[in-house]
């Protein structure tokens, strides 16, 4: 998992595991995800690989993280 710097209360996060990996990897999404909004900011997904976001989806976690498969839509995204 990767994440890109921005403002307080911003996120993007790349998710990349699979296997084991990825029930731990969804809860600190999760954390993020919570942590961000209490600061009134967001976390917004780039290209979770197919497991995780079966993970998501069994969840129903895909219904309130933003997925992006495009980086630079994904970055622009913040903007808007």
């Amino acid at each position: 998992m990767r994440t890109i710097p921005f403002p307080p209360g911003l996120a993007l996060i790349i998710a990349e595991s699979g296997g084991n990996g990825s029930w731990p990897r969804v809860f600190t999404i999760v954390a993020a995800k919570k942590r961000a909004v209490e600061k009134k900011g967001d976390v917004k997904l780039l290209m979770p690989n197919e497991t995780v976001y079966k993970v998501l989806s069994m969840l129903s976690l895909h219904l309130i993280f933003e997925i992006h498969q495009d980086e630079a839509k994904a970055l622009g995204s913040f903007a808007a």
